[in-house]
């Protein structure tokens, strides 16, 4: 009765190793299907860490052809597990998150609009959907969505920097400049992202 989940967790950890290495990237995408189709039991963990690992292995020096397969699987992946676990809202957002890291857009907003209903306080959520229409071209919205993970907790410091970065994106300087008065100057002059929202508007 063990054997089966054993055995997939042995598998998802030689994955886990392979995609630290980037020569197996291969090797780990390979480990991660095995380990996948090992055991039911279990399956939820190794789609999260297909999920968080996908970047890597869709970012390396391997062939197309060989990416386009991890990704179809993948998305395979995460898309059945979703459906086996519909109500649940980190699931949505994972899976929103993943569709929205590969560029599926459109796909990404259903399950991250279905997270929001699911759990309306969970800042990360509307973080996601920001981030989601920034890269849609649609900073009003973006900001819109910025807006509502920030009132959820004005006082924490990354609800006002995507806040930050989501005024620069629609042009509101008014907005723009209350934000970095709030915030510590290091942090100001040390975020990326503030400095790659800059770039981004051509200032």
């Amino acid at each position: 009765m063990n054997a089966k989940p054993l055995i997939g967790n042995l598998l998802l950890i030689e994955a886990l190793k392979a995609v630290q290495t980037p020569e197996k990237t291969i090797a780990a995408a390979q480990y991660f299907n095995r380990a996948y189709r090992a055991s039911r039991l279990g399956r939820s963990e190794v789609t999260e860490q297909i999920v968080a690992n996908s970047v890597a292995i869709l970012s390396s020096d391997t062939s197309i052809e060989e990416r386009n397969t991890f990704f179809a699987f993948a998305k395979d992946v995460v898309v059945r597990q979703n459906q086996v676990l519909k109500s649940d809202a980190r699931f949505e957002l994972l899976t929103g998150s993943f569709l929205s890291t590969t560029g599926q857009l459109d796909e990404a907003l259903v399950h991250l609009e279905r997270a929001k209903e699911l759990m309306p306080g969970k800042q990360q959520i509307y973080f996601e959907i920001g981030a989601v229409y920034i890269n849609q071209n649609k900073p009003f919205e973006a900001l819109k969505s910025f807006k509502e993970a920030y009132e959820l907790a004005p006082e924490y410091d990354e609800a006002k920097i995507i806040y930050l970065i989501g005024a620069i994106y629609a042009g509101d300087r008014t907005l723009e400049a209350r934000l970095i008065a709030e915030l510590p100057k290091v942090i100001v002059a040390r975020d990326g992202r503030i400095s790659s929202a800059y770039r981004a508007v051509g200032r």
